[in-house]
């Protein structure tokens, strides 16, 4: 028996020596373990992202999810806190925990919504000129018709402005190339609205151009009137934009999200920051680059000093933690090493053993399953920002060594048995021993 208890402290050791090992390395030994990793997907509601596109005339029926391909934008979300930056945390210094722990995640969050964010924008924009193309081309189309009836009064015009259109191959595939023209140009820096309304002009002209094969119109009544009509209703459609400078240069359409971001947290900030220079565009900064930064600065800004000190107080505790966690196992160790080669072999595991042990348990599987299969159906408010769902999948060091924490229970049960059969046939043999004793 005693053998089997020996065998069994063999794997006792083993164990403890792995979780310690575990603590502080990764299972396949080739890097070190977080104290702290936090890995999330924030699912984003394409409906309430488009939202940084100011409304227009024109952008009220604009389906962006259709126009997308999905409803929902999926984004990562992760940091991890090692021993050495959980040590350097533990002040709960807010610029420290700003630059190592809030930043990192968040630049790498906005790197995702780049793509998007841009695809949202073309979209949108790309929709918004489509639709005050066909609108000009049409109106000057129906137009041209009544003058041709007008001077033609003895030809009989059976086709609508639509069917005509239709008739010389302008389709909707032919509006959305011109669009893209279009949108190409805006989207150059420095252009003025001059040279917006003249490319519009320019292509309004070629569609009335096209619309002379059909027979039925006269585009000699196409001036500077129609000119001045174009003009107007693309000015009012940039203007609604926010995109007309004083000096009336356009800014590039494409970055219209990101002005309008930047615009709403300038505001948001401009009574919060001590330092108003944080909040100007720097030298050499583009746009989208710009609104990150921004969008940083208000996410550091807006958050409370008892983040911080909970993060301070987090990362002693698990800096703390990660060493009474390894020294439960190394005195397991030493314990069970020693008495294995005692006259009684067997170990104990001690009261402190389970106490921290639990405590391993719900930091490693307990939290784990928490962020995982609880988090998630938890309904979180989020008002105000554009989040649909999330998944959480939070991570600490001792998620290995709770698993075999877990394992040393159910050894434990079968050990405490064994323990009793020795005990029971030691004492056995010591009465014996001692009646032989008694006898002679």
């Amino acid at each position: 028996m005693k053998a089997t208890i020996r065998f069994f402290n063999i794997i006792i050791m083993a164990l403890a020596a792995l979780a310690t090992a575990f603590l502080f390395v990764s299972p396949t030994f080739n890097s070190t373990v977080p104290l702290l990793s936090f890995n999330s997907n924030v699912a984003l509601d394409v409906a309430a992202v488009s939202k940084f596109i100011p409304a227009t005339d024109y952008t009220g029926e604009i389906d962006i999810g259709y126009l997308l391909g999905t409803d929902v934008i999926h984004v990562g979300l992760k940091f991890e806190v090692d021993i050495t930056s959980a040590n350097r945390l533990i002040g709960g210094d807010r610029n420290r925990i700003n630059d190592e722990l809030v930043g990192p995640p968040i630049d790498n969050m906005l790197d995702e919504l780049h793509k998007p964010i841009d695809l949202i924008t073309e979209f949108t924009v790309k929709d918004v000129l489509k639709k005050i193309l066909v609108e000009q081309v049409t109106q000057n189309a129906a137009d041209a018709i009544e003058k041709f009836k007008e001077n033609n009064p003895g030809v009989e015009v059976n086709s609508t402005v639509e069917e005509m259109m239709a008739e010389v191959g302008m389709d909707d595939a032919y509006f959305t190339n011109f669009t893209a023209a279009i949108y190409d140009t805006m989207n150059v820096e420095g252009k003025t609205t001059d040279d917006i309304v003249q490319v519009m002009y320019d292509m309004v002209d070629q569609a009335l151009a096209l619309a002379d094969e059909s027979g039925i119109v006269d585009t000699s009544g196409y001036s500077e009137d129609a000119k001045s009509g174009i003009q107007t209703s693309l000015i009012n459609a940039l203007n609604q934009l926010k995109l007309v400078n004083p000096d009336n240069t356009v800014k590039p359409i494409g970055q219209i999200a990101y002005i309008y971001l930047t615009d709403y947290l300038k505001t948001e900030l401009t009574s919060k920051v001590s330092d108003p220079t944080i909040l100007e565009q720097q030298t050499g900064e583009t746009m989208a680059e710009y609104s990150d930064r921004m969008l940083t600065v208000y996410v550091t800004t807006m958050l409370p000093d008892a983040f911080y000190q909970i993060v301070g107080y987090s990362c002693l505790g698990m800096f703390v933690g990660l060493f009474i966690f390894a020294a439960i196992w190394v005195i397991l160790f030493l314990i069970t090493l020693f008495r294995t080669f005692s006259n009684k072999p067997w170990t104990f595991f001690g009261p402190w053993f389970w106490i921290l042990g639990g405590l391993q348990l719900v930091l490693g599987v307990g939290l784990t399953v928490f962020g995982k299969f609880i988090l998630p159906n938890i309904k979180i408010p989020v008002s105000g920002l554009p989040i649909k769902s999330f998944i959480v999948a939070p991570r600490t060091c001792a998620l290995i060594p709770s698993l075999i924490f877990g394992a040393c229970i159910i050894l434990a049960i079968v050990y405490a048995i064994l323990r009793g059969s020795l005990k029971r046939e030691m004492k056995a043999e010591k009465k014996k021993k001692d009646l032989r004793v008694y006898e002679n």
